[in-house]
Order: structure tokens, then C-alpha cells, then sequence
């Protein structure tokens, strides 16, 4: 029985440590979660202004214009109304400066949620290098919702560690910004146009559900509550989008977005900046139909701090 157990151990002892070797590198690797939670955890104090959101907030909003040093982007990609409201009551508390938060609004806002969409793997993420599990009990019971090595998968997880660990390159700075360089022209006028436009709103479309409306409500009233209850400052900014991405939104879904926000600003006295047709954005401000580039953000930046931060924080 011995022999058995020792021969056992030969064999699990050393797989065992395999794992663990790339358990721990794959978890210490550079991607956008991890940067982002990293970075601003050794800036909580400072920060005064934050903002959540998705990718439409990720590259347009540049905290060292904002408010340098004092502000903080914790948007990222695909981020829905649950994963900002799990960041928040995370972090919230450790802010002692806290003074306003900025909550983007975009068109799928309401109907999205990353657990029943079309990236559900972005769950598994948040866990690993956020510490925060997702909203679906099923994504819960997945290995890769715990396991780093599972999530990257063997070859891949091989292919890493040849290359020393060093993980996908991300493009962000130091206070959470995604920086997207500006194309040539003749890259912008094929990427950005007619056809494609259509393409990224009917592409949004299948990954919109009427069914997450109440929830995200749901959720939205408990960012509203939590920062009440710190007498912090909500406000909504829906981000600016090119007339190719916005000629094809369908009129109901956007009456539908801005009347729910407009009974959240009732509701809980918050102010709504909407930005979505602002006529001083072209073509060269954006990266595609509906995201902008560096240009494009540091421009709509300098807006926000006009617009918002001088008037509510600055005073």
C-alpha cells in the first residue's frame, strides 16, 4: 500500500508543481483587468473623479485631462452595468477623496449583460484577476472562473511561458486610458462608413436582450444608492458616436435609453451629458463607427472638464 501511495505521489507531486508554476505566472501576466484594478490600487486615495463603463468609455475618456492625477478611467471592454457596480462597491470605500463618478450610457447599455451575451468568457476574467464572480451561477461552477491555468488553457498557457510570461500588449497608461492612435485617412474611410456602420449596429443587436432591462435597472439603482449613501456625485454621459453608427440606431431602443435615464435623473437628482450626435466630432476622431481615437479623446476630455468637472468638482 505504501509502494502504491509513493508511486501515486511521483506522479502528482510533480504535475502539481507544473500547474502551480503556471497558475501563478498566467495570474501575474499583463491584460486590461489586471492593469486596471493594479494601477488603482496604488492611486485610491488620490483619485476624486472615476469613471465606469465600456469600451466607448475605455478610449475617449483621458484622466490626465480630465483631472490629472486625480482622476482615474476603470472602464474597459465590453464592461456591463453589474461588473461596474462590483468594481464600485469594491474600491468605493478605499476612496476616501471620492467626489464624482462618471457612468456612460450607450445604446446597448440597458440590454446588455456580458453573462448572457455574446463574450460570456470576459466573466471568467474579472474572477480571476479582479477577485469579483460573475452574476450567472452556471459561469460560477466553471473551472475557469478560479483557475488561470484553465482559463488560458495548456497550449496556450505554453505559448506564454516561452515567450516569459509578458502577456498581451495593452495599450493603457498608468491612470486606466486605452490609447488608440488615429489611422491614415484612407484606413479610416474603409473602416468607417456606410456598410459598416450598419454592420456594427446590426452586430450589437444580436447581443441585446429586452429581458435585461429590469435587471440592469436593478443594478443601476444600487450604483445610485451607494454613492448616495457617500454623498458621492453620479452623473451619465452617453459617449460621441459617428453619424455612420447612429443613422442606423433604431429610433424606439434610443427613446427607450433616454427615457430610462431620464427617470434615474429624476429620481435621484443626476445630471445627463449626451454626446451621441455632438456635431464637433468628424471622421478623423474616431477609430470606427463608434469608438473614438486619442485625438477624438483627448478632445471630448477637454469637454468633460469643462462641461462636468469644473462645474462639480473644481470649485
Amino acid at each position: 500500500m505504501k509502494k502504491v501511495i509513493l508511486k501515486c505521489l511521483i506522479l502528482i507531486v510533480p504535475l502539481a508543481v507544473v500547474i502551480l508554476f503556471f497558475e501563478y505566472n498566467l495570474r501575474t501576466m499583463d491584460n486590461s483587468y489586471k492593469i486596471k484594478t493594479n494601477n488603482l490600487e496604488t492611486k485610491l486615495r488620490n483619485i476624486e473623479v472615476i469613471n465606469i463603463g465600456s469600451s466607448h468609455a475605455n478610449n475617449a475618456i483621458v484622466p490626465d485631462i480630465i483631472w490629472p492625477g486625480k482622476s482615474y478611467n476603470l472602464a474597459n471592454s465590453a464592461q456591463d452595468f453589474y461588473y461596474d457596480f462590483k468594481l464600485l462597491e469594491k474600491y468605493v470605500d478605499k476612496m476616501p477623496n471620492l467626489k464624482l463618478v462618471i457612468i456612460p450610457v450607450s445604446y446597448h447599455s440597458f440590454e446588455y449583460r456580458i453573462s448572457n451575451g455574446f463574450e460570456p468568457w470576459r466573466a471568467y476574467y474579472y474572477s480571476v484577476y479582479c477577485g469579483i464572480n460573475s452574476d450567472s451561477l452556471l459561469i460560477r461552477s466553471d473551472i475557469r472562473n478560479y483557475s488561470a491555468f484553465a482559463l488560458w488553457e495548456p497550449l496556450k498557457a505554453v505559448g506564454y511561458a516561452m515567450e516569459g510570461f509578458k502577456g498581451e500588449p495593452v495599450q493603457l497608461d498608468e491612470y486606466g486610458f486605452m490609447r488608440v492612435p488615429p489611422d491614415s485617412v484612407e484606413v479610416i474611410e474603409k473602416k468607417i462608413n456606410i456598410t459598416t456602420g450598419k454592420a456594427r449596429v446590426e452586430e450589437q443587436h444580436r447581443f441585446m436582450k429586452k429581458d435585461n432591462v429590469v435587471y440592469n435597472e436593478k443594478i443601476l439603482d444600487k450604483i445610485m444608492l451607494l454613492l448616495k449613501e457617500r454623498q458621492i456625485t453620479p452623473v451619465f454621459v452617453t459617449v460621441p458616436t459617428y453619424h455612420t453608427y447612429y443613422d442606423n440606431l433604431q429610433e424606439n431602443k434610443l427613446s427607450e435609453m433616454h427615457k430610462l435615464i431620464s427617470g434615474y435623473c429624476s429620481t435621484y437628482k443626476v445630471k445627463y451629458y449626451d454626446y451621441y450626435k455632438d456635431a464637433r466630432f468628424n471622421i478623423t476622431d474616431f477609430s470606427n463607427n463608434d469608438h473614438l481615437n486619442m485625438d477624438g479623446a483627448k478632445k471630448f476630455s477637454k469637454i468633460i472638464r469643462k462641461d462636468i468637472i469644473e462645474k462639480l468638482v473644481i470649485n
